[in-house]
This record gives structure tokens, C-alpha cells and sequence, in this order.
């Protein structure tokens, strides 16, 4: 039995209501997501790769995006070119010998094209690495997103399109960047395979 002065029952309907509050706020980004999806779509179809990267938690939602598009989401169809800068030997062989503000920008100068999309994935929009790794794409001419949280930081300004989760908890920011990319991956693979497509 716990000894916590805290309502544990409360405490979950707590956490259940800020969740819902931040997914609420995808409500607004309708239209911003569509126009993710478009950019995606073209990258798809001229043979482009969907590249993605974040820090923590935001390393596996930018991990989550790539395997969902890489293999499947909702419909058995062909993989859709996908990678993510989170790599474990590259990373720490970059930070260990050089610098790790520099291990996604680093990876950007390699490998991204002008045809490419580049996702960021930040609670905050500040982390030196994510910026640094939005500016070597953006030099490479590709198209960049950020997946953000609170007012975007100073990421929001360096995109082609940012989804900003206009909501002040980390955990519950990244709790609706996965149904930002759930949305991503469904209405890709129906704009990419048409004859499966899935309501």
C-alpha cells in the first residue's frame, strides 16, 4: 500500500485531463498538418528520403516517425524512404571526437538533398543541436519541420512549417507529438497508396 499523502486516483484523472487539454491542441494545427503531409508527399514521389531527429524523448518520437513510414503504419504497401539522425555509434562518435551541438547538423551536411524533408522534433524549440541541425538543412535546401512545444522557441523561426503544442508540460507536449505523427504516417500512406486507403 502507498503512504503518499497524494490521491493516487486523483492524481491519474489529473494527469488524464492535461493530456487531453495539450491533444486539443493538434485542433488548431489542422491545416499547418496538411501542409506537413504535402511537402511529405512530394518528397515521396520525386524519391526523396523523410529524415527526422530530436533529443530524449524527442528521439523517439523522431525514431517512431521513421519506423512507422519505413515499415508500416496501417496498411501492408511498400516502404516509404525514411531515416533518422539517431544513429548510437554516429552520435557518440561524433560527440565524443568532436562536438554533440554538432551530431545532427553533421549528419544534415551528408546526407540531406534539396528533394528532402528534415523533421525537428523539440519540447522547447531551443536545444543548440536541433537548431544547429535545422540550419545545415536548410542550407542543403530541403524543406524543414518542427514538431515544438510551449511558444516554439527559437526553432519555429528557422522552419518551413512549424506544429507548435501550444501546452506548458514537457511530458504532456510529447504525448501529442505521437498523435501528430500517427496523423502524419496515416494520411501519407493514403495520399501514397490510394486504393488501401484506411478511414
Amino acid at each position: 500500500m502507498s503512504s503518499s499523502k497524494i490521491n493516487e486516483t486523483d492524481l491519474i484523472s489529473i494527469h488524464v485531463k492535461d493530456s487531453l487539454q495539450a491533444i486539443n491542441c493538434i485542433e488548431a494545427l489542422k491545416n499547418e498538418i496538411i501542409k506537413v503531409v504535402d511537402i511529405c508527399e512530394e518528397t515521396s514521389r520525386a524519391g526523396g528520403t523523410i529524415y527526422a531527429f530530436g533529443n530524449g524523448g524527442s528521439a523517439c518520437e523522431a525514431i517512431h516517425l521513421v519506423e512507422e513510414l519505413v515499415a508500416r503504419y496501417l496498411m501492408e504497401r511498400p516502404g516509404i524512404k525514411a531515416q533518422h539522425f539517431l544513429d548510437t555509434a554516429v552520435v557518440t562518435c561524433w560527440g565524443n571526437d568532436y562536438d554533440y551541438q554538432q551530431a545532427f547538423s553533421r549528419q544534415a551536411e551528408t546526407h540531406v538533398e534539396a528533394r528532402d524533408v528534415v523533421f525537428a522534433f523539440s519540447t522547447s524549440g531551443n536545444s543548440l543541436n536541433v537548431l544547429n541541425g535545422i540550419e545545415a538543412a536548410n542550407k542543403k535546401g530541403a524543406k524543414t519541420i518542427l514538431i515544438g512545444g510551449k511558444d516554439g522557441g527559437k526553432a519555429k523561426d528557422l522552419v518551413t512549417i512549424p506544429l507548435i503544442v501550444n501546452a506548458p508540460r514537457t511530458m504532456r507536449i510529447q504525448e501529442a507529438h505521437l498523435l501528430i505523427v500517427h496523423l502524419i504516417c496515416h494520411l501519407l500512406e493514403n495520399r501514397l497508396f490510394p486504393e488501401k486507403a484506411v478511414a
